[in-house]
């Protein structure tokens, strides 16, 4: 043998199998490995889709978000917005809805409308809302709002008889000319004023919301009358 000479082995890989070390059989260390790939697939895929939310929001909204006043932002930063924003775009505009506060009751959102993608101009929504004892009054957040993409319509909701009943208030919302108008109020879940499984319709008015009553308690139109009519007409 000429000196100097080299011999090459063939190398091969001798990474264990993930799972290997943990002393499993050959079938459940193939699992592993898939459960293994799919749950860092998943991570990327998630880390992506919130890095991807966080590029749709214009910064100069996140940034004027965060200047207004009544909010309680500091355990949110700015990719925790981006991924639980509301995001509704209907022809040439495009809504912001972006958390203000979180409490028992679920995220409150404001909401910001811009147009023709011109962020420098984005405009703060206030929505119509009711109280059934006090009346209307203007706000500019709403309470865990969510959007039916098919029906156009936004809807917001809170608790009606505190954070352990399943008694809930609901505003519907429809876009029309420009702005959002009050579709429906109603009571849904268990609440004390209704008096079957179906959702009680507050507004439309009922006769006793329009009168200032505003229990809640449905009176029937065209005649009919509420409880308040029976029990007179049982008198």
């Amino acid at each position: 043998m000429a000196t100097g000479q080299k011999i090459l082995a063939h190398s091969t890989d001798k990474r264990p199998a993930p799972g290997a070390g943990l002393g499993l059989p050959c079938h459940l260390r193939s699992s592993f490995s898939l459960m293994l790939r799919l749950l860092v697939a998943g991570l990327l895929l998630t880390l992506s889709m919130t890095k991807g939310r966080a590029q749709d929001i214009p910064q100069t909204i996140l940034d004027n978000h965060r200047a207004t006043m009544g909010c309680w932002l500091a355990e949110f930063d700015d990719a925790e917005l981006a991924k639980k924003a509301l995001i509704i775009r209907l022809d040439v505009q495009t809504f912001y809805g972006l958390v203000c506060a979180s409490n028992l009751y679920g995220d409150s959102y404001r909401i910001y409308q811009v147009e023709d993608g011109r962020a420098e101009w984005a405009n703060l929504i206030t929505f119509p809302q009711l109280d059934t004892k006090l009346g209307w009054y203007a706000s500019t957040e709403l309470q865990k709002p969510t959007w039916d993409e098919g029906k156009k319509l936004l809807r917001s909701e809170f608790p009606k008889q505190g954070s352990t009943s399943s008694c809930r208030q609901y505003s519907i919302y429809s876009w029309q000319n420009g702005r959002f108008y009050i579709a429906q109020i109603g009571l849904s879940g268990d609440c004390e004023e209704k008096d079957s499984d179906k959702d009680l319709i507050i507004y439309p008015f009922v006769d006793e919301v329009e009168k200032g009553g505003a229990s809640g308690v449905a009176a029937e139109k065209n005649g009919t009358g509420g409880k308040a009519d029976k029990a007179k007409k049982t008198k």
